[in-house]
């Protein structure tokens, strides 16, 4: 049974790696800042604290790990599922093109939430202000799991001056139970996961992902801010451009550079609840033979 569990998991990995395949510079994953971990001036109103793991690899899907005190307390990755549904007959797949695969994801995280889950620790008691806290990013590529680098241990010196842990909800008592129960009280967006950027050869379909947490849900927009370097003075809704694309609600962006003769994009992700909201731009950067 041993031996069987050992060669499906390699043969498993063998499979995820060929999806790693196709590349013109092979595969890649660096972190932007050396430390790993850097200190983000967040918009969003629910975190002042707002931490950032970025990356940049190749192929562009990663997996992150935030580990507090040893423990994994957060993942997130860019789900793709239903991108490599719209692609599989597409060019990109029918003609075995070449691809960059370049891309710098921020992966980012509130520094209160990792508090609050007490690196999984429910006997210790818990510090507002993260004192001998360990915080760390592990980040995998999702074509090849066993590829993968780590941070070093985040500085808490960087931190703003502490501030009293935002209030999210309240204890109220269910009178038909009995029993305590956690209501939100405010939950402004913020993002959790943002393509940067994306550097790719024009002439196939490329995707931009943008992850939100809030409550209640957040409604995510998409603008075009800037063509070719040049700012837009009134930025263009995504619906206005033919050639982009939004699935899950927004949450990612499918671009088929076939369609445009453009050397550039940037666009901005917000996301707005009626307790607030948070933007992030992305750039993509395309390259003709």
């Amino acid at each position: 049974m041993t031996i069987l569990k050992i060669f499906l998991f390699f043969s498993l990995i063998k499979y995820l790696s060929a999806e790693c395949s196709g590349l013109i510079d092979g595969i890649s994953l660096n972190f932007v800042n050396p430390n790993g971990i850097s200190l983000l001036k967040s918009e969003s109103a629910r975190c002042l604290n707002m931490l950032t793991c970025d990356v940049l690899s190749a192929p562009s899907e990663t997996i992150i790990e935030w580990i507090y005190n040893g423990k994994v307390v957060r993942s997130n990755s860019a789900e793709e599922e239903e991108f490599t549904k719209i692609i599989s007959s597409s060019s990109n797949t029918q003609n075995n093109r070449k691809e960059l695969g370049l891309s710098e994801t921020s992966h980012r995280i509130c520094f209160h939430d990792l508090l609050n889950s007490n690196g999984g620790n429910k006997k210790k008691k818990r510090s507002i202000y993260g004192i001998g806290a360990d915080i760390r990013c592990k980040v995998r590529l999702a074509c090849n799991p066993l590829i993968s680098i780590e941070s070093g241990p985040f500085d808490l010196l960087e931190l703003s001056s502490p501030p009293p842990p935002p209030l999210l909800s309240r204890k109220i008592i269910d009178l038909k139970e009995g029993k305590r129960k956690s209501r939100s009280l405010r939950s402004a967006p913020s993002i959790s996961l943002i393509t940067s950027s994306r550097m790719e050869i024009a002439g196939g379909i490329i995707k931009l992902i943008c992850k939100v947490e809030g409550e209640p849900e957040p409604k995510i927009d998409w603008n075009l801010m800037a063509v070719d370097g040049n700012e837009l003075l009134i930025p263009k809704q995504i619906e206005e451009i033919p050639f982009i694309k939004e699935l899950n609600n927004g949450e990612e962006l499918l671009v088929d550079t076939k369609m445009t003769e453009h050397a550039s994009f940037t666009l901005q992700c917000r996301a707005s609840n009626c307790f607030g909201d948070d933007s992030a731009t992305s750039t993509i950067i395309l390259l003709r033979d």
